[in-house]
């Protein structure tokens, strides 16, 4: 009995940083904005979401917050489904199916003009959701919380130490590639600045806040 409880600490453990890790991943190349990236994000954070739901189950402190996390996903990807079916007798679908039906002798009606794409945003909005599930999974003591926290800020800090360095000494590179867009902005390891300034922005909230909880 003792021996499984150390066992399922120590892979807790382990999950935990390699939820760190699939993080930190997820933001370099580019901040997966590109298929591949983003697909193998997706990949191990979902088979990781899987792994400590069935190992763990459901987080006791944090149960409110799972549960509304995941009704919230649910829901969303639920309507954005329906929105992809064919509705009966142009039930709520969108007219521009009318002018396809007339061109092209389209026989789909959905709500979405393009289903297939609808489909597909389902992965993408799933995937924040998922990483907050399992980082409740996987933070089920203020200690493993600290350390996902503090593994973050330094890496928010890393980057930006690096994002700032690749502006002053290179910049016309992003990484290791030409930097085509955003030529006089600091845009870290990010295509678009805005993305670049939002990741900032909640670094150094992140970094203030670990700051807060070390000064006596």
């Amino acid at each position: 009995m003792f021996s499984n409880l150390i066992n399922k600490r120590v892979l807790r453990e382990v999950l935990l940083f390699a939820f760190i890790g699939l993080v930190i991943l997820t933001l370099i190349p580019f901040g997966s904005v590109t298929p591949f990236p983003f697909a193998f994000a997706a990949i191990g954070m979902f088979a990781l979401a899987i792994i400590s739901g069935l190992l763990f189950g459901e987080p006791r402190q944090s149960r409110w917050v799972f549960s509304i996390a995941l009704f919230l996903l649910v829901v969303l990807a639920g309507w954005t489904f329906i929105q992809t079916i064919e509705l009966p007798a142009n039930w709520l679908a969108n007219p521009a199916w009318n002018a396809a039906r007339d061109l092209a002798g389209a026989q789909s009606a959905a709500i979405s003009v393009e289903p297939a794409d609808t489909l597909a945003s389902i992965l993408w909005v799933a995937l924040p959701f998922v990483t907050f599930l399992t980082g409740l999974l996987l933070c089920d003591t203020d200690q493993r919380a600290q350390k996902v926290l503090t593994g973050l800020g330094l890496t928010a800090g890393i980057i930006a130490v690096f994002g700032l360095l690749q502006f002053l000494l290179f910049p016309n590179i992003l990484i290791v590639v030409e930097k085509r867009a955003y030529l006089d902005s600091l845009t870290a390891v990010f295509v678009n600045r805005n993305t670049a300034a939002t990741f900032l922005g909640l670094g150094t909230l992140l970094m203030l806040t670990l700051v807060r909880d070390i000064t006596p």
